[in-house]
């Protein structure tokens, strides 16, 4: 090989080196990042703008908390419902999720749910403590979805999902293993 060639071929590899030593600063750097917001995001989610425990999780408890008062009214009173089944496993399932994008669809589910409760439990023959109960729960259910629909989570979520979308961030995804959330709303 001739002096030319040598340097071009010592050129060729240094650039090669360099792509490669520039993918994985760039891998490394943005997986760091989208894990830093990730990390935030689920702060957010377990403990809320203000670090107070006011939280999305928070009013999922409280809708947990009313899923369970519906079926102790029915219970009480020996009615059955078809959602009846179903509003109960969901709310056996609350104590074992494991992320953000499972509660979004726990969350999901009882919205689905809980106003045919609230619908066929409005109509049923109950006393009027029974029925004083049922529109506190319903109220209680109401403030606590549209709190969690307007929380700053869901903002904070969007943006990270656009981060992790697209074809550059699936590709990306794909070789950080980076986890994907879904929203409130």
């Amino acid at each position: 090989m001739n002096k030319n060639m040598k340097w071009y071929q010592k050129s060729v590899n240094a650039w090669i080196i360099f792509i490669v030593v520039a993918l994985v600063s760039s891998l490394v750097s943005g997986t760091r990042q989208l894990k830093s917001k990730l990390s935030a995001v689920e702060n957010q989610f377990y403990n809320g703008t203000y670090q107070d425990g006011l939280s999305v999780y928070y009013d999922l408890n409280k809708i947990e908390e009313v899923s369970l008062n519906l079926l102790s009214v029915c219970e009480k009173n020996q009615l059955n419902y078809e959602w009846k089944e179903k509003l109960n496993n969901l709310t056996l399932t609350f104590e074992s999720i494991k992320s953000i994008s499972e509660y979004s669809d726990w969350f999901k589910e009882a919205k689905r749910l809980l106003p045919l409760a609230f619908s066929d439990l409005s109509q049923a023959d109950l006393t009027d403590k029974y029925k004083k109960m049922v529109t506190g729960y319903e109220a209680a259910y109401k403030s606590a979805c549209r709190t969690i629909e307007y929380d700053d989570l869901n903002r904070m979520i969007k943006d990270y999902q656009k981060e992790t979308t697209g074809i550059l961030g699936s590709f990306f995804n794909k070789l950080t293993f980076v986890e994907e959330i879904d929203d409130f709303e």
